[in-house]
């Protein structure tokens, strides 16, 4: 026999009335805003490497590397707004999660965000860094370690996010 008054395992309020879920739940407005920041900020680098480079730059620009020699182009336009698409993209999914799915897949708002803000920013920091200064997307400098870096830091971003997200409140209900 239970009592409806106290909280026990299925998880009542003293008035019996059941806890939100972490679905319910409204998200801390300073994760909200911090979340909007990182939003406008990541599609802002997105946009202004290549644009404040673009005297620098050769058009197109040489935007994948077969090993470690440029083998694929793009327009500097085409090269500017394709990671900004994609950004967008991301930001509307971890907002479909984090409304929709969120008591099910706890943090993978943040784990989105937080991976492909840095995913995202390093290899166009590593695309415009390459073609700095050269005639032709052709004479591109070589890419090599800076994957690897990039990749690590997505996956450390995306680990602590997980763990922020665990953290503050983001866990599911037992």
């Amino acid at each position: 026999m239970t009592d409806e008054g106290t909280t026990g395992r299925t998880g009542g309020t003293a008035e019996g009335t059941p806890e939100p879920t972490a679905a319910e739940r409204p998200a801390p407005r300073s994760a909200v805003w911090a979340a909007a920041a990182w939003s406008v900020g990541v599609l802002a680098l997105l946009i202004a490497l290549p644009l404040v480079a673009r005297h620098r730059l050769p058009d197109p620009l040489a935007t994948h590397w077969n090993g470690s020699e440029p083998n694929d182009s793009m327009s500097l336009t085409a090269a500017t707004l394709v990671p900004a698409v994609f950004w967008a993209v991301l930001v509307l999914t971890s907002a479909v999660l984090k409304r929709y799915w969120a008591g099910r897949t706890p943090g993978a708002a943040a784990v989105t965000l937080a991976t492909g803000g840095v995913l995202l920013t390093g290899a166009q920091t590593s695309i415009v860094h390459a073609n700095l200064d050269r005639a032709r997307w052709q004479d591109a400098a070589p890419i090599g370690v800076e994957v690897v870096l990039i990749l690590l830091a997505a996956g450390l971003a995306g680990l602590l996010a997980g763990l922020a997200a665990r953290r503050y409140g983001a866990r599911p209900r037992s």
